[in-house]
């Protein structure tokens, strides 16, 4: 298993909460931490850097092991370069507002011409086009344009999130990498023909088990990521817990993610102090070089893990990421699967399981952005939702889909999680049924029961609905989502009242 870490730093040149003097000072020292390791690392440089002397001397003489790249926030000197007007609040040179401050607040060709000099500038200060680019989101016709006329190596955008500082990206590759469709960044392309060659690696190490439906919990911190910054948001969780990183980086390289598996860290150089993130970034940094000499890991820098995945997958490769037991040593896990098709996750909590989400990728499903201007603070892409475990549920009714024989809940008494070249298996032992085992691959979804099948049951548990219902018959199941019609059908099994699904010769199955 080729396990990939990337230590990302992104550096904006001037941000209103803090001086440009300490944004410089904390790019130093991130850089010197990094260095000291020999680590291959990547500065993600946003353009007003490019026009900052300090930052350009101190770039120049990097080390041969650290990649510099692009990150693509708007700030106003690069909109009045290209001689729009800067659309941000007055004052804020950078306003992190989707409407000015990121590329989806521009019509297309006004994005063409912000990249063209984003990136000339970048070659005309270091010698050439950057071969890395990333921001919290990169609308779809923005990357295309990347891909094709500058041909980058690799590109990174924001964890799966709901509302967070104003960025939505809900319904995508959890973990690992993909390559987007023409019609939507947050998309994995089903064909050659809507395929953008670049692939998008998911920033930040999201926690497994809680980060999904953070917001359903009391008291509990919106972010558990690697980011050593969770510091500033409270809690006990996330990237400046050493208990909480040793978990997260044991379950996240325990052997398991059928592809690859990856994750990132690092921080950006605004918004948080040395005092926030340093403790937590030396401590993963620790973490990870024993992972790297025990040859368990391999750091590398974002254009290198992008050439990696192009060289040894066409299309948007099968992952998994897997937890088996929280930080806190409760018996609760979670099993994410991405697929070119689909996303799928089954949740573990005590001896009870459910289909936690279930979200489909149809590459003709635009982005909201593709054509029009987001005029909004706040943006949102997404996909097709089949069940949305947090925007399904309440706090008093957490939704899913739950295994029943008649009435009653089905227990297991174990679980045993494989997986093979092409996909995974996770299986449940229970006293009535036998084994429950879901096979996935590429090409589909299947549940088999192995005993007393007439008798069992998936039951269908929402709190509030998400998608519209269009029709219902026995193996199809009509959806409508953001204008968008789309259906779920049935291989094996049959649908019944209130979309419980019964098995057929044991088996439920989806086929793509």
């Amino acid at each position: 298993m080729k396990n990939i870490v990337n230590v990302i730093n992104f550096v904006r040149g001037i941000d209103t909460r803090v001086t440009k003097e300490s944004m410089f000072e904390l790019t130093k020292k991130e850089y010197e931490l990094v260095a000291g390791y020999g680590f291959h690392n990547t500065f993600l440089l946003q353009y007003d850097t490019l026009l900052d002397e300090k930052y350009i001397s101190f770039f120049k003489n990097r080390s041969s092991v650290t990649e510099i790249g692009l990150w693509l926030e708007v700030v106003q000197s690069l909109a009045e370069a290209v001689g729009l007007k800067w659309r941000g609040r007055e004052g804020f040179p950078f306003d992190w507002h989707c409407h000015c401050g990121m590329l989806v607040g521009y019509a297309p060709k006004e994005r063409e011409m912000l990249l063209d000099e984003a990136m000339n500038r970048f070659k005309s200060v270091y010698g050439e086009y950057p071969k890395s680019v990333g921001s919290w989101l990169i609308d779809a016709h923005s990357l295309k344009y990347l891909a094709d006329k500058y041909h980058i190596d690799a590109s990174c955008n924001c964890k799966e999130q709901w509302g967070t500082d104003g960025y939505t990206l809900w319904g995508g590759y959890f973990n690992q990498a993909y390559y987007p469709c023409e019609n939507n960044m947050l998309c994995p392309a089903q064909s050659a023909k809507q395929q953008i060659d670049v692939p998008v690696f998911r920033m930040l190490g999201s926690d497994p088990i809680d980060q999904y439906d953070v917001f359903l919990r009391e008291n509990a911190p919106d972010v558990i990521t690697m980011e050593p910054g969770c510091k500033a948001f409270g809690g006990d969780e996330g990237g400046h817990v050493p208990e909480w990183i040793d978990w997260f980086l044991k379950e996240t390289f325990s052997g398991n993610g059928v592809s690859f598996q990856y994750t990132q860290t690092g921080q950006e150089n605004s918004c948080f102090t040395w005092e926030h993130i340093g403790f937590g970034l030396k401590y993963q940094l620790e973490e990870i070089k024993k992972l790297v000499d025990a040859g368990k890991a391999d750091v590398m820098t974002l254009g290198e893990s992008g050439r990696w995945v192009k060289e040894h997958y066409a299309f948007s490769p099968v992952c998994a990421q897997t937890a088996f037991g929280d930080f806190r040593g409760k018996d609760r896990g979670s099993v994410w699967i991405n697929t070119k098709n689909y996303r799928f996750n089954v949740f573990l909590d005590g001896d009870a399981f459910r289909i936690r989400d279930f979200y489909l990728f149809n590459e003709n499903y635009k982005e909201r952005y593709l054509n029009a201007v987001c005029t909004a603070n706040d943006a949102a892409y997404d996909n097709l939702p089949v069940l949305d475990g947090l925007r399904n549920s309440t706090r008093e009714l957490l939704a899913g889909v739950y295994p029943f024989a008649g009435k009653t809940p089905v227990r297991f008494s174990s679980f045993n999680y494989s997986e093979s070249e092409t996909g995974a298996r996770l299986a449940f032992e229970t006293e009535r049924f036998g084994e429950i085992a879901f096979a996935f691959t590429e090409g589909g979804i299947c549940l088999t029961v192995e005993k007393d099948a007439a008798a069992f049951k998936l039951k269908t548990v929402t709190a509030k609905p998400l998608a519209a219902v269009r029709f219902a018959a026995e193996r199809e199941i009509g959806l409508e989502y953001n204008g968008f019609s789309y259906s779920l059908r049935l291989q094996n099994g049959k649908f019944g009242d209130h979309y419980e699904i019964t098995p057929e010769n044991g088996r439920i199955s989806v086929k793509f």
